[in-house]
Formats: C-alpha cells, sequence, structure tokens
C-alpha cells in the first residue's frame, strides 16, 4: 500500500470508481460520518441498532488491540465517507486461540461494486501484519460477522 497524498491510501484491488478514495481514520472529527454510514447500513440490513454519537465516541475513546490509525480503513467518493472498516483482535484465554476481527459498515448505494472486496483484502492484510507480531503460540484464525440480511456479504 502506498501513500498517495498522505491522507490516501492505495488498494491494490479497489474498483475504478471515479472521485473513490481510501484512508485511514484521522480523528474524532470522522465519528459523524462514520456513523452516518452505520445508520444507512443499519436500514439496509433490517439491524436494530441504537448507536449514538456519545457511544461511537466513547467505543473509540476506549479501543483496545486497535490503532484507529492504521486499523481503520475509510472508503470516499468525492469526499463523501461511504465505507468505513475496522480490525483488532482478541485472545481466548482457555485455547490461548488468537481472533483476527475485521467489520464494516457501507451505504446501500455502494454495495456491490467492489469496494467491500477490497477493504476486506486490506483488512487481512494488515491483520496478518498484526498476528506477524504475536508468538505462535496456539491457533489462529480470521473473524468477521455479518446479519442475515446482508446477502452481499454473505456472496
Amino acid at each position: 500500500m502506498a501513500t498517495l497524498d498522505n491522507l490516501s491510501l492505495e488498494l491494490a484491488s479497489a474498483p475504478g470508481i471515479p472521485g473513490l478514495r481510501f484512508r485511514n481514520w484521522h480523528d474524532e472529527h470522522d465519528l459523524p460520518g462514520m456513523l452516518a454510514v452505520i445508520n444507512a447500513s443499519k436500514v439496509a440490513d433490517q439491524e436494530e441498532r441504537h448507536d449514538t454519537l456519545e457511544e461511537l465516541t466513547n467505543t473509540y475513546t476506549h479501543l483496545t488491540n486497535c490503532d484507529p490509525h492504521q486499523d481503520v480503513l475509510i472508503a470516499e467518493v468525492n469526499d463523501q465517507m461511504v465505507a468505513y472498516s475496522r480490525v483488532t483482535w482478541w485472545l481466548e484465554e482457555k485455547t490461548q486461540a488468537r481472533y483476527y476481527v475485521s467489520f464494516g459498515f457501507m451505504r446501500p448505494e455502494w454495495r456491490r461494486k467492489g469496494l467491500g472486496s477490497a477493504m476486506l483484502q486490506h483488512n487481512q492484510n494488515r491483520l496478518r501484519e498484526i498476528a506477524a507480531g504475536h508468538p505462535h503460540d496456539g491457533p489462529r484464525a480470521f473473524e468477521s460477522f455479518i446479519s442475515n440480511y446482508q446477502q452481499g456479504a454473505q456472496a
């Protein structure tokens, strides 16, 4: 991944959408856009989420096993946030299994255009980087979550 303008990221598998750019999280000023993406996504996915800006701020203020400046990926088209994803990891104490997690949200009108696949590939590469710094003392797995209504994500 190459830095284009100290803000943009080049994703090898990015679709050719005019005005598309990827970048990492800047700071808390990204949170309202992220909340708008969550809200658009939850309607399309028939999810009963009740996220607030305060809750999202609290989450991003207290992240563990995640550096949002490296582990949050934002997709914008013509400077409007259309999707974001985040990676993290967790250790299951009993089995010493490490789970490397990727999840994200996308406005429904931008789905099925190759954005999600490009973001997932980027996230898996980032998770591999994170995993490379961990001891090899137990099983490891990628993990992600989708709802029953996310037909595109299931495909």
